[in-house]
């Protein structure tokens, strides 16, 4: 397991964890299939995670059902499968023509209001806040 890897207990009893090629995922009690990302802060809440198609197709084949969102040292957002696929399909990409080879998600984190967006450019798509969980201690209300 990885070092920040102790911030997925938060979201249920870990069953099992394993990884797939770059990929982590974890097995919870509570019926959680997920994939776990990590980023850093890069500056106003803002934070930035890629995930490649085949990533995508792992997701199916294996039942994944969530993906939780790492924001450093702060908390995460736990994110039903079907939410990430919708906001897929509006996400920036690499390239910008042609086939994709990456997706980007970005997730910016008010941390003092409690909120979390998901974003493409510099256009909020959808509050995700009601998947957010802090695990600072002076954060948590």
């Amino acid at each position: 397991m990885n070092d920040n890897d102790q911030y997925a207990y938060q979201w249920g009893n870990v069953q099992r964890y394993f990884r797939k090629g770059h990929s982590d995922y974890i097995v919870f009690s509570n019926n959680f299939q997920s994939s776990i990302r990590y980023s850093k802060d890069h500056g106003a809440g803002k934070y930035w995670y890629s995930i490649v198609p085949s990533v995508i197709v792992d997701y199916k084949n294996l039942h994944i059902n969530s993906h939780i969102f790492c924001f450093s040292n702060i908390g995460s957002v736990n994110l039903p499968i079907e939410l990430l696929d919708d906001y897929l399909k509006t996400a920036d990409t690499t390239p910008d023509i042609g086939p994709v080879q990456k997706y980007h998600v970005r997730i910016q984190l008010i941390e003092s209001a409690h909120k979390c967006f998901l974003y493409t450019g510099d256009k909020y798509y959808k509050d995700v806040s009601e998947y957010l969980k802090l695990f600072r201690s002076d954060l948590i209300p």
